[in-house]
Parts: C-alpha cells; sequence; structure tokens
C-alpha cells in the first residue's frame, strides 16, 4: 500500500510540473503532496527496519531450538541403540548359562571319558571370561580345526598344486607306495581308486586291501585290478591290520596310506615326491585338508600353521590323508602299525615318528580332501572308542601333566596360528 501511495504522489507531482502558470491552490496541494510522499518514505523505512528486527529476533530463536532438537535426536537413537545391546547381551548371558548347565548336566549324567577333567573353569567368574574371550576371538572364526561341517555344502574350491618335474629320469625318481584300507564302501572307493590312480606320476604302485566286503567295493575294486599292483579281500581285525598287510607287500621309497572314503587332489603325488626328492633332511611332510560330503561338496577346510611337535603330545591335528613319510622312518620306528589301536593307531605312529627324531614339515598346499558322513567310521566311534584311545595316548605321552585346561590353551594357540595361515592363504599367500 505505502510503494501505491508514493507512485500515486510522484505521478501527481509531475502532472502539476508539466501544467503552465502560477497557482496558488496548486503549490499548495503540491507541497502538501510533497509531504505525504515523504512521510510515506519515513515510514517504509521504518518498516522495513523493524521487519529486519523481527526476522533477526527469530532466527535468534529458532537457531537453538533447531540444535536442541538435533541434541534430542541423537539422545534417542544413542538410547535405542544402548537397549538393543543391553538385549543382545542379555540373550547372549542366557545362551552361554543354558550351555553351562546342559554340559554340567551332561557331565553329572556320567558322560566323561577316561583321563579327562569336567570343565570345572566355568564355575567361576574368571574363568567365564576367559571363555567367552576364547570364543569371541578365536571359536567364531569360520575355518576351525576339529570342526568337519563349517557351513552349507557348496563346490570344491579350486585348488591348483604346483607341477615340478623331478631331477633326472623318469626310472629315478621316488617309488611312492599308497595302501588303501577297505571296508563296506562301495559308495565312495571308486572316486577313491580314481583320486589315486589318476595322479599324474608315472613312479606309484598302488595296494588296496578289502576287509572282505559284500556290499559290490570287490567288484569296484576288480574293474581296477589292471593299474593296482596288488589288491586283496579277506578278513582283518580293523584298518591297522589291513594297512600293515599292504605296506608288507610294498616297494617304495615314499609311503602313505589313504582311506576308502577319502580323496587326493590331483597333483599331489608328483608335488611330494619332487619335494622329498629335493630336500633330503625332511623325513615326513602333510598338507591342508578340504573337507567334503557324499557329493564331493566342500563343506569345511583345515588350514594347518607350520609343524609343533609339543601340540601334537596334546591333540592330533594332522589330516591323515596328507602324510607321507619316508621307508627309512617307518624302519626305524617299527614297520608297522600298532593294532591294539581301532582309531587313533595315525596318532600313534606320528608320535613314534616324533620320538624317533623325525624332521615332520607342513607343506603349505591343500593335498587331499577329508570325507564326512553318515556311516564315517570316525564320527561313529569318536564317543567310544576314539575317546578311550586318545585318553590311553595321553596317559601314556602325558601322563598326570595332563588336564582339560592345559589341552584348551594348546588348542586355542594352534587355532590363532592356524587362521593367520588360513587369512594370507585366501591372499595367496602360502606361508
Amino acid at each position: 500500500m505505502a510503494n501505491l501511495d508514493e507512485l500515486l504522489a510522484r505521478w501527481l507531482l509531475r502532472r502539476r510540473r508539466n501544467e503552465n502558470g502560477d497557482d496558488p491552490v496548486r503549490d499548495a496541494k503540491l507541497a502538501a503532496l510533497s509531504g505525504v510522499m515523504a512521510s510515506q518514505q519515513a515510514l517504509i523505512k521504518r518498516l522495513k527496519a523493524t521487519a529486519e528486527a523481527r526476522r533477526d529476533h527469530r532466527l535468534k530463536r529458532k537457531h537453538p531450538r533447531l540444535e536442541l532438537k538435533r541434541e534430542l535426536r541423537k539422545i534417542k537413537e544413542l538410547e535405542r541403540a544402548a537397549r538393543r545391546e543391553s538385549t543382545l547381551i542379555k540373550t547372549e548371558a542366557r545362551l552361554w548359562q543354558r550351555e553351562r548347565e546342559c554340559l554340567q548336566a551332561a557331565l553329572a549324567s556320567g558322560l566323561q571319558r577316561p583321563g579327562l577333567v569336567p570343565l570345572d573353569f566355568l564355575d567361576d567368574e574368571k574363568g567365564t571370561r576367559r571363555y567367552l574371550r576364547h570364543y569371541q576371538s578365536v571359536w567364531k572364526y569360520t575355518m576351525r580345526l576339529g570342526v568337519l561341517r563349517q557351513h552349507e555344502p557348496r563346490p570344491m574350491d579350486r585348488v591348483r598344486i604346483p607341477r615340478p618335474t623331478p631331477a633326472g629320469p623318469v626310472d629315478t625318481w621316488p617309488l611312492v607306495s599308497i595302501v588303501t584300507p577297505s571296508f563296506q564302501q562301495a559308495s565312495f572307493i571308486e572316486r577313491t581308486l580314481r583320486s589315486v590312480l589318476e595322479q599324474d606320476y608315472p613312479r606309484l604302485e598302488y595296494h588296496v586291501c578289502d576287509g572282505g566286503s559284500d556290499d559290490g567295493s570287490v567288484d569296484i575294486i576288480r574293474r581296477h585290478e589292471a593299474r593296482l599292483a596288488s589288491w586283496s579281500s579277506e578278513r582283518d581285525s580293523g584298518p591297522a591290520e589291513a594297512i600293515n598287510r599292504g605296506f608288507a607287500r610294498s616297494q617304495g621309497e615314499i609311503m602313505a596310506w589313504l582311506n576308502s572314503d577319502d580323496l587326493l587332489l590331483p597333483g599331489t603325488v608328483r608335488f611330494v615326491a619332487d619335494y622329498f626328492a629335493r630336500h633330503p633332511e625332511v623325513d615326513a611332510v602333510y598338507g591342508h585338508r578340504l573337507v567334503v560330503d557324499e557329493r564331493d561338496w566342500q563343506v569345511g577346510r583345515w588350514v594347518l600353521p607350520q609343524h609343533d611337535g609339543p601340540t601334537l603330545l596334546w591333540a592330533d591335528y594332522i589330516p591323515q590323508e596328507t602324510l607321507f613319510w619316508r621307508r627309512s622312518l617307518w624302519e626305524k620306528t617299527g614297520a608297522a602299525l600298532d593294532q591294539s589301536f581301532k582309531f587313533a593307531f595315525d596318532w600313534d605312529i606320528l608320535l613314534r615318528f616324533e620320538k624317533a627324531g623325525a624332521r615332520i614339515v607342513r607343506l603349505p598346499w591343500f593335498l587331499g580332501c577329508f570325507r564326512v558322513h553318515d556311516a564315517q567310521k570316525s564320527t561313529m566311534e569318536i564317543d567310544s572308542v576314539g575317546m578311550n584311545e586318545m585318553a590311553r595316548i595321553r596317559a601314556r605321552e602325558l601322563g598326570s601333566g595332563f588336564d582339560e585346561d592345559r589341552l584348551l590353551r594348546h588348542v586355542i594357540a594352534l587355532q590363532r596360528r592356524a587362521i593367520w595361515c588360513d587369512r594370507l592363504l585366501r591372499l595367496g599367500l602360502h606361508w
């Protein structure tokens, strides 16, 4: 409105100035109009100043209110996060309490095995905190030694082993002898035989010792007899006797056995034979393992740290299907497996190797596949024969120095080193 009045006043002034002649009345009106225009301009300035002052006042009041609202929102978000974390902690505490009660109930019901000490470290707060710390830092890692099924089945990882060529003519390369004991394994023995017979190594003799199977295993073995050094099917007292029978017929400088449900990865024999030829000071080698199911789909992996002899006294962590050794070491330690063992004879022979001063090396490559399935001997007997035989070995090697807490410390230290090796291997570093 003030702008309209100002425009009208200016228009009237211009109109009057354009008229000719003197007119007192007109001059008076012009003076009045000039006064009105001046007063309107002064009013406009005051209104503008007032509007700016009011805007500044509103801004000064508005900014602190916005800051307070922001701080309130942050406080509410922190409160919600704290409530969620508190709920998770309470849930985890309830789960651990339930697991502890189950362990105590199992121990109280007489499930403890000879040579084992109950997990009494969970009875005090310090021991519980240590157990939770180990669980968070070590046992939650996907790759865990001692755990077979680590994830859902998936296609097997592509594993490439170096393909060296031993020095000299082919007939001077080390002769490798492999024995497979078998009993009622018709579902898997075909794949086991092929994994050995299809190795790209000409100096290989393969002996298969069946325990008198009647499930079709003999027919499968007979189909491959042309490429076998020997095979037989007769009753035995267990796998240790079958392996001893096969090794008694073997002549190889390098020795190994492969159970009838496990696999050798392609290129393993050539790589191992070349390593022995290039390192005459080494007596035995082993490597990493893949864990597969009935369909040859991968369900886990064991990546081993560098060999640690003292830890082997506490737990057998070496993948048997990847183990190779020299015949000189075999003869030095009795040239036979202890047939009184039905489950832990592989651990027993490893400890005998260690006592004989053997130099054992872990190779940083995947060499074999361990199969896990429902009819597996190691799974079926671990809670009965296996526990008793492992307790027998620990009593023989450690005596009264064995207790569960010290075993736990050794296992955790081994798992920590294995985690680092697994992380390096995933980056392509074979260490």
